[in-house]
């Protein structure tokens, strides 16, 4: 016989909250004949209803109180797979209006607040981070808009929190692709409250934790990440989903990277490719593949770079939009340049930067100068890499860049004027912009990079 469902289990079940799939194993238990749960649920009935204690019901009305809950378990798997079979057409619905009709939208018609169309809008969202995280927040933001108009007597109680704590994690991870750590801290102490809520499955807590953990990845606390990423392992383990056991072990070589470990992240990657499903998760193995040609850089293992540098190219030509084929562009100038063919990273980079600046991506077309202007440095041409330094100043500083990025870009420009400056310092320069978009309280000071 399986386990004894908990008490709670049981006065969901009673009360109609849990989702078809539990109800049906905790009828299927019933039926096996546990007295002890079977006594729990005969006082259940009444006692949820009047509050008053009942007497223990003959035979013939378990029968009955099994085939209400059967009955309540069926019309709900039916009722939601019509629901995820409407949605696709739904999100094609809502897409073509604008963004202020697509809030008024999901607002006050009824056939966009299912629990099929919010998970449709999650998935969207966090399909739309690899190229547009300003449409992944719009998105995600929807999908919390719809959790709110959620009914929970037809779902429950407990699946509408799941709902609501997937929503605010999916904004979260929103905000962090949009460097709001903030706000994604703030989102996920949200998620948490509605999590324990909920359903209490591990799947649900799983979302939570990937999304906690991809946080502290991109505010630099590995350690703290790399700890509930081995959690994640375990969990995705014990479940059986080793396709999520390799998304969490890009995660983890994601962190390694962050910890400039190329060689460990590369084994992580390896390992990864391996178990991910390309037919379930497409853009994850493009991803994956990515993050290992730019590990097998860091290494200086080139020749290996170039040989998956080939099989990426043609996955992009299949998958990639307009951001993610620049950022291909973009490792393609870094390869060049770790090979010394300096003429060819000169004309990668070039045309990376002049595309993030029409793109208006301030931060990364900062970065891209700034790898220009090492290309340049090593070339021998100062003056050129302080020329494209000073033009890009202006421009970064109309796209926003946080003013104490662009501090240390001019005292580069000035180092580099003077020849005081080299690669170290360039790269320094670069660590120091992409620490300030994670924490904008840190002030500008040349002994920091001078010093190091």
């Amino acid at each position: 016989m399986s386990p004894h469902p908990s008490a709670q289990r049981l006065e969901l079940f009673m009360t109609g909250e849990l989702a078809a799939e539990e109800n049906r194993s905790i009828v299927r238990h019933l039926v096996a004949g546990c007295s002890e749960c079977g006594e729990t649920t005969s006082h259940l009935w009444e006692v949820l209803v009047t509050g008053r204690q009942a007497p223990k019901p003959e035979p013939d009305e378990y029968e009955a109180a099994f085939d209400r809950a059967w009955a309540r378990a069926a019309e709900t798997h039916d009722q939601l797979q019509h629901e995820q079979e409407l949605a696709a057409s739904l999100c094609e619905e809502l897409l073509e209006l604008a963004p202020q009709q697509q809030q008024l939208r999901v607002r006050n018609d009824e056939r966009f607040q299912t629990l099929a169309f919010s998970e449709a809008l999650i998935a969207a969202s966090e399909r739309s981070t690899w190229d547009d995280a300003a449409t992944a927040c719009h998105l995600a933001n929807l999908a919390r808009e719809i959790t709110d108009h959620l009914d929970a007597g037809r779902y429950g109680l407990a699946m509408v929190a799941d709902a609501r704590a997937e929503a605010w994690g999916t904004y979260a991870g929103a905000l962090r692709v949009s460097s709001d750590y903030g706000g994604a801290e703030s989102a996920l102490r949200t998620a948490r409250a509605y999590l324990e809520e909920g359903t209490g499955r591990p799947t649900e807590k799983a979302k939570y934790l990937n999304s906690l953990a991809k946080l502290l990845t991109a505010k630099r606390r590995t350690d703290e990440s790399l700890v509930i990423l081995t959690q994640l392992e375990a969990i995705y383990s014990k479940l059986g989903d080793f396709h999520m056991v390799g998304r969490v072990l890009l995660d983890k070589a994601f962190a390694f990277g962050k910890k400039r470990k190329p060689e460990r992240e590369i084994e992580l990657l390896t390992r990864a490719l391996e178990l991910l499903d390309p037919a379930r998760d497409p853009r994850r193995q493009l991803n994956a593949l990515h993050n290992l040609v730019a590990a097998l850089i860091d290494a200086g293992r080139t020749d290996e770079a170039d040989r998956n540098v080939i099989k990426l190219r043609r996955l992009y030509a299949e998958q990639g939009g307009r951001l993610s084929l620049l950022r291909f562009r973009w490792l393609e100038g870094r390869l060049a340049y770790a090979k010394s063919d300096l003429y060819e990273a000169e004309r990668v980079f070039t045309e990376v930067r002049n595309t993030f600046i029409d793109l208006e991506i301030g931060i990364d077309a900062a970065l891209a100068s700034l790898e220009l202007a090492e290309v340049l440095w090593q070339q021998g041409q100062a003056r050129q890499a302080q020329e494209r330094l000073k033009e890009a100043i202006p421009i970064l500083e109309a796209l926003a860049v946080h003013p104490e990025a662009l501090a240390a870009l001019a005292f580069l420009e000035q180092a580099v004027l003077t020849q005081v400056a080299g690669s170290e310092l360039i790269r320094q320069t670069a660590a120091f912009i992409q620490r300030v978009q994670r924490d904008p309280t840190i002030r500008f000071r040349a002994a920091d990079l001078t010093a190091r």
